[in-house]
């Protein structure tokens, strides 16, 4: 007898034996297809904000060159001719430097020695060619769904050189620009477009490196922190250099990152002298400059330079009240930068330890023998 019990609706959908499978199949396919819209969205972005870098600051020097005889640039005397030659300049000299610094750790990381060839060296004089190759790439390679270490390698690579090249410095002078002369929204776009694609170059690299240590990812939560650790201190740190710099004196600034970048460089020469990858320990060098650097000790003192910097703006200005915006939020972008860097170090700690110990070897060396603890 049939059971009055039982509703047809709910013994037409009781569960089969085979779909528990079959969810899960679906459930496969579904963070699969999650996956390869992460894959090619962050390749896209990627492209996408370098782009828009090189264009704000073309455009920026282009709208300076027109703008140059107008009659209030004249009566305030600026010389907009200068700082068009100077973005200019900087941007293709950037573009020179990634391309030769990609293409010595290209050869520093083969097996085999071999002859540089002139055509690659040829390449090398066309700014930003091996980092547009590099990043073109990474777009095919995510949007085909298919996966290479080597091409994903490449791609953070340079856009970690992009950042530490062309954006950094990029940012100190347009932001100096704007305390300088006068708040214009074309430097004040490109000091944000500036400010976001460095760290979005520098937070790429980290993840890839923390990735290509521990085979994985890190969590989303601790990678939004890593972001944001690369928004505020970037962010400090250019605020921080563009206020010395109108404080005292835009060769001032230069000589003290200069000393800093010459400092780490020192120290990491005298650590790894056993080690032949010198154009690796250069851009360490830089890196820890304008970001995080490899330990703890040297993330804070360096820090604590970049604070200074402020309280010497705030004792020449400390009577304007703009003054004290300016510092309050460059300041607070500093300290909270360190802040999220202790709050994380499990993440540069291995993503840093990737990036040092030599692979060449076969074996990693402890880690206290490169002072990355």
């Amino acid at each position: 007898m049939e059971d009055i019990h039982v509703a047809p609706l709910e013994a037409a959908n009781a569960t089969s034996p085979e779909e528990p499978g079959e969810r899960a199949q679906q459930e496969a396919t579904f963070f699969s297809a999650l996956r390869y819209a992460g894959s090619v969205s962050l390749a896209v972005l990627s492209f996408l904000l370098h782009a828009a870098d090189v264009a704000s600051s073309v455009a920026f020097a282009i709208l300076m060159l027109v703008y140059r005889d107008e009659a209030q640039v004249v009566e305030a005397k600026l010389d907009f001719t200068l700082w068009a030659s100077l973005v200019l300049g900087l941007h293709l000299l950037a573009g020179v430097l990634v391309n030769v610094a990609a293409l010595a750790e290209s050869y520093s990381v083969r097996e085999a020695p071999c002859r540089v060839r002139p055509k690659e060296v040829l390449v090398c004089l066309v700014p930003w060619s091996l980092s547009w190759w590099a990043m073109l790439r990474h777009v095919g390679v995510a949007a085909r769904g298919e996966v290479s270490v080597s091409v994903v390698e490449r791609a953070a690579h340079t856009r970690l050189l992009q950042a530490v090249f062309e954006a950094a410095p990029q940012g100190v002078i347009q932001t100096y620009f704007l305390m300088k002369m006068y708040v214009w929204w074309v430097p004040l776009l490109s000091v944000c477009i500036s400010v976001a694609s460095a760290t979005f170059s520098y937070t790429f690299f980290v993840i890839y490196k923390y990735y290509d240590n521990v085979r994985e990812f890190p969590v989303p939560w601790k990678v939004l922190l890593v972001a944001l650790n690369a928004l505020f201190t970037h962010g400090g740190r250019t605020f921080a250099t563009a206020m010395l710099a109108f404080a005292l004196q835009p060769w001032i600034a230069a000589l003290w990152i200069f000393f800093i970048a010459a400092l780490n460089l020192v120290r990491w020469k005298f650590k790894t002298w056993e080690n032949d990858r010198l154009t690796r320990i250069k851009i360490l060098s830089l890196l820890e400059t304008f970001f995080v650097a490899t330990t703890r000790q040297k993330t804070i003192y360096t820090t604590f330079v970049y604070v200074v910097f402020t309280f010497v703006f705030m004792q020449r200005f400390h009577v304007e009240g703009l003054a004290w915006t300016v510092w309050g939020i460059t300041f607070g972008a500093l300290l909270l930068g360190l802040a999220l860097t202790l709050a994380t170090w499990s993440i540069y700690f291995r993503a840093y330890e990737e990036l040092i110990l030599p692979a060449e070897s076969g074996q990693k060396r402890n880690a206290e023998e490169y002072d990355i603890t």
